[in-house]
């Protein structure tokens, strides 16, 4: 019985963290040829990482600021941002890089994430400070209302693809709205050189499932299994069935609140899913 017990407990932590909502176009596979005259692309759903000017209506010139590369993590493609220095002037450009469009609005974004992770790699001859921050927020974002954030600083040569991983800090119990991803030189006071070059690559947001017992929680529900008929109080979506050995034995694709497990032996599993795009596990007998 303790063998089961235990097995049991490690089929829940297997189940515990499920994908949710992400970052369009977070593992920079895609991309845009943002100007055809300058052979540029753009890391699509991100900022075109590009700052443009035409003196007294003369020709159009661009700096650009990142790049797509082939030295990815995984997949095809990341992307590379670095500081310039223009052809004209003695000022390093450190334009930031940012996931908003060209209306400067930020992608829709939903549930509470526990954590993000990235793979980044840094070079530099001067050990110039960099920041990327993650902000969750509700509201517009000239007037936000600040949900939770994380922060990512570093200044030491990374040679080689380094995993970082950084937990949400929340101010508020809301679910964000929106998202604002940016990186940026901010040590204004220690002068940047050209081609201080950030490489990053896979973002991802990770969430922890877990069973919602309060009842005044907007995502309580009840579960009531009688006769291999699985139902529940509120509709539920993307569900899974798990043995206790984390096999998985059913699954559902459509929003319901009612599901046939006459396929199933009797026994202890556990019910997976999303409610009100939130993930939770939840242990369920069938008799």
């Amino acid at each position: 019985m303790k063998k089961l017990l235990q097995t049991f407990s490690l089929a829940l932590l297997s189940s515990s963290i499920l994908a949710q909502t992400q970052v369009p176009n977070a593992d920079f596979e895609n991309w845009t040829l943002y100007k055809p005259n300058y052979n540029y692309y753009a890391a699509s759903n991100w900022s075109n990482g590009a700052a443009c000017a035409s003196v007294n209506g003369g020709t159009e010139q661009c700096q650009f600021v990142n790049r797509r590369t082939t030295d990815a993590q995984s997949g095809t493609y990341a992307i590379q941002y670095f500081d310039l220095k223009p052809a004209f002037g003695p000022n390093i450009n450190t334009l930031p890089f940012w996931n908003v469009n060209s209306n400067f609005t930020t992608p829709a974004f939903t549930g509470r994430p526990t954590s993000v992770s990235f793979y980044y790699k840094y070079d530099t001859d001067d050990n110039q400070p960099m920041i990327i921050n993650f902000k969750l927020y509700s509201g517009s974002l000239s007037n936000p209302t600040d949900i939770g954030s994380a922060t990512f600083e570093f200044s030491a040569d990374q040679s080689t693809y380094k995993k970082v991983d950084l937990v949400f800090d929340y101010v508020s119990s809301s679910a964000p709205t929106n998202i604002y991803i940016d990186c940026d030189f901010p040590d204004d006071s220690k002068p940047t050189t050209a081609f201080d070059t950030l490489t990053w690559d896979n973002i991802v947001f990770n969430y922890v499932a877990t069973d919602v017992t309060d009842k005044s929680s907007p995502d309580y529900f009840t579960v009531s299994t009688i006769n291999k008929n699985l139902t529940t109080s509120r509709e539920i979506n993307t569900v899974k069935i798990l043995d206790y050995t984390g096999r998985e034995v059913a699954n559902f694709d459509n929003a319901s609140t009612n599901f046939n497990l006459a396929q199933l032996k009797t026994g202890i599993y556990i019910l997976t899913g999303t409610i009100n795009e939130n993930p939770f596990s939840r242990k369920i007998i069938i008799e």
